[in-house]
C-alpha cells in the first residue's frame, strides 16, 4: 500500500503545489531534511528554497500548470514524466515579461521516507525555457 500512497502524494504535489500554488503543502508532504537535485536550479537545495523558487515561478508564470504524462512507482521511488506550461507575464529574475507561452517536458524522480518526499532529482531543458521567453539571442536559436 505504501507504493500507492507515494503515488497519490506525487499527484497531490503536482496539483496542489504546482497548479494551485499551495506552498503550505510542501511542509505537509516534504521531509524536514528534503534534498533537491536540480542542475538548472542548483540553489534550490531544500524545502524552504523550493518554496521561494515556486513563488518566483508563479510571479513570472501565474498560469503555470503541470500535467502528469506518466507516473511510475516502485519501492520508495516515484518517477513523474511531466509537461509544464505557462505564460511569461511577470519578471523571471531580471528577465522582463515576454508574454510568450512556454512549454517544458521533464522527469522528476522522488524518493520517499515514511510517507514524505525526502529527495528529488529533476531532468529538463532549462535553456529551452530561456529560449522561449527570449532570454537568449535569436542567433543562438538559429544555431549561429
Amino acid at each position: 500500500m505504501r507504493i500507492e500512497t507515494n503515488r497519490a502524494i506525487a499527484r497531490y504535489v503536482a496539483e496542489a503545489v504546482w497548479n494551485q500554488g499551495r506552498l503550505d503543502v510542501i511542509d505537509e508532504v516534504f521531509a524536514p531534511g528534503f534534498v533537491n537535485h536540480d542542475p538548472s536550479a542548483h540553489q534550490v537545495r531544500n524545502a524552504k528554497a523550493l518554496k521561494r523558487w515556486i513563488e518566483r515561478l508563479r510571479i513570472a508564470f501565474p498560469d503555470m500548470h503541470m500535467t502528469i504524462e506518466d507516473l511510475i512507482a516502485e519501492h520508495d521511488r516515484v518517477v513523474v514524466r511531466w509537461k509544464w506550461t505557462g505564460t511569461h507575464t511577470g519578471f523571471y529574475g531580471s528577465i522582463p515579461p515576454s508574454y510568450n507561452a512556454v512549454t517544458l517536458h521533464g522527469v522528476t524522480i522522488e524518493r520517499f521516507v515514511e510517507g514524505k518526499i525526502a529527495e528529488a532529482w529533476w531532468s529538463y531543458d532549462g535553456s529551452a525555457m530561456m529560449l522561449q521567453i527570449g532570454a537568449f539571442p535569436v542567433a543562438m536559436e538559429a544555431g549561429r
